[in-house]
């Protein structure tokens, strides 16, 4: 029994840290997109994700 209440603390703390870390990286990964959309708006250079490429000729 002190077996299974050690491993289910172990699950249950591997729970915790993958809920952690899928938090944070919806965080972060929002405020990237947010930042490249912003960026892509306010450069004029940048059409697409071609670099501006179709601007030349």
């Amino acid at each position: 029994m002190v077996l299974a209440g050690r491993l289910e603390d172990f699950g249950n703390s591997l729970l915790n840290m993958f809920g952690d870390w899928s938090a944070k990286g919806l965080q972060v990964g929002l405020t990237c997109l947010v930042v490249i959309i912003m960026v892509q708006r306010v450069s004029p250079c940048m059409d697409g994700l071609d670099g501006g490429a179709d601007a030349v000729g």
